[in-house]
């Protein structure tokens, strides 16, 4: 029985978070403000001063090594395993390989410890676990733990109002 053992031999989502953490500037840290919507969820963030230009450059590119996808062969393994542990709407084989090439690609798109862990924790989210997400609902558990990627395209604006 092939198994999945990415979990174990790549680092968490909370590892890469507690890394930047410690590898950002710490200027850049504190000139982050987070925007939060009306459910205190962070949809963005501002950048309020305090950081040069060379530290924000650095921050940058640290947020981008940090964004490093994942290997199609373990994102094909998760949507396996999501497809094991889920109910799906009745459909053709054509159609559900179709889904899975789309949803591949897609994925291909984030980075590697925010899909694994919204991959392998699906299954147990409450009320929405127990069916094939959409990509709607993916991209959506997605896109709310990517705080990186907010951080870094917050940074890229302030260089292009800077210039």
């Amino acid at each position: 029985m092939t198994q999945l053992t990415t979990s174990t031999t790549q680092p968490s989502r909370k590892q890469v978070e507690q890394q930047l953490a410690a590898s950002l500037p710490r200027s850049v840290v504190t000139s982050l403000r987070e925007k939060v919507d009306s459910d205190y969820n962070v949809t963005g963030y501002d950048v309020v001063g305090g950081a040069n230009a060379s530290e924000i450059e650095k921050a940058i590119d640290i947020l981008r090594r940090s964004e490093t996808p994942m290997a199609p062969r373990e994102i094909g393994q998760l949507i396996a395993r999501l497809l094991a542990l889920t109910k799906q709407r009745a459909t053709d084989q054509l159609t559900t390989d179709l889904a899975v090439e789309a949803y591949g690609s897609l994925l291909e798109e984030y980075p590697a410890d925010i899909v694994r862990e919204v991959m392998m924790k699906w299954p147990e989210i409450e009320r929405r676990g127990k069916w094939f997400p959409s990509w709607n609902e993916l991209k959506e558990e997605i896109d709310w733990r990517n705080t990186r990627a907010m951080k870094r395209e917050a940074l890229e604006n302030n260089v292009r109002r800077e210039r």
